[in-house]
């Protein structure tokens, strides 16, 4: 809802970092999707993760055991809604009986899809398996998010999908070298740096995103 009202105000991409599927009806929350990309004209970016709250995704009707494969059935589900005229799915936790459903997202097949995932073979096999792209978790050092890049084409490789195509949206914090540190993602196949900033008032935050756009 929030992103919704950014898109409208504004002209920017506006995305999850991340939203958590796991906690969603995938029908209800495939259709939202959808009408955001619509409504923005394309402008969405979706995160999703996995989330570290067992108790939470428990509270959602399913075994914390199973989350992994909850979220990839519910990811596949919400895809077929996206891309099929007439939808099914047949999961072991989730199941969709054949359904017409729209809008169709603007964006086709469906929103740039990134993983927020630690880095490492599961994550990336994972990431490779049916995600667009990869949030590395929290500040990921710069020094290593290359080699990891590395590996990540590599998993992309291995199924069969053009390395190329992997989209990845990095976290960063404020700090005195943040303009060094930007310069070196640009040597590296990043298309996007999320940097934090305070939650405060516009006295505060504005002086900081002038700094921030300066280095863009």
């Amino acid at each position: 809802m929030s992103l919704s009202f950014v898109a409208a105000a504004t002209g920017l991409t506006v995305g999850t970092c991340t939203a958590l599927p796991g906690g969603h009806d995938p029908i209800s929350y495939a259709k939202a999707v959808s009408t955001l990309d619509v409504m923005s004209g394309g402008r969405l970016v979706l995160g999703v993760g996995f989330g570290w709250n067992n108790d939470e995704f428990e509270d959602h009707g399913y075994d914390a055991r199973d989350k992994y494969k909850v979220v990839e059935e519910k990811i596949a589900l919400m895809k077929s809604l996206w891309t099929e005229e007439e939808a099914s799915y047949d999961g072991k936790h989730v199941r969709l009986s054949p359904s017409r459903v729209w809008p169709k997202p603007l964006q086709r097949p469906h929103p740039p899809l990134l993983l927020g995932a630690r880095s490492g073979p599961i994550g990336f096999r994972r990431i490779a398996k049916w995600a667009d792209g990869w949030i590395p978790m929290g500040h990921h050092p710069v020094d290593t998010l290359e080699e990891d890049l590395k590996q990540l084409a590599v998993e992309f490789e291995r199924v069969g999908r053009d390395p190329d195509s992997i989209r990845v949206t990095v976290l960063q914090g404020l700090r005195p070298d943040l303009a060094d540190v930007l310069d070196r993602f640009r040597q590296m196949p990043v298309e996007r740096v999320i940097v934090d900033v305070p939650t405060a008032d516009d006295d505060v935050v504005l002086p900081i995103l002038d700094e921030i756009a300066a280095y863009s």
